[in-house]
């Protein structure tokens, strides 16, 4: 995991190309006139878990610097 999130140009393209694949299902099911609540709140997941790999691996990078500024 952390080497998919140090790999920052793969990780946006994950990122966008889930949120793309949501919007298109979110547009097949206005058309079909389906509820849509799902899709909305997968969106929001999905931002969130981007979001927490920040979170939990930029701290761990951080770390690492630290101990290797320190030698």
């Amino acid at each position: 995991m952390q080497d998919f999130y140090l790999n920052e140009g793969m990780r946006e393209e994950v990122r966008l190309y889930l949120l793309k694949f949501l919007t298109d299902k979110a547009v097949e099911k206005v058309f079909a006139q389906e509820d849509t609540k799902a899709i909305a709140e997968a969106r929001d997941v999905i931002e969130e878990a981007f979001n927490n790999l920040e979170i939990i691996f930029q701290k761990k990078v951080e770390g690492k610097e630290m101990l290797n500024g320190a030698r």
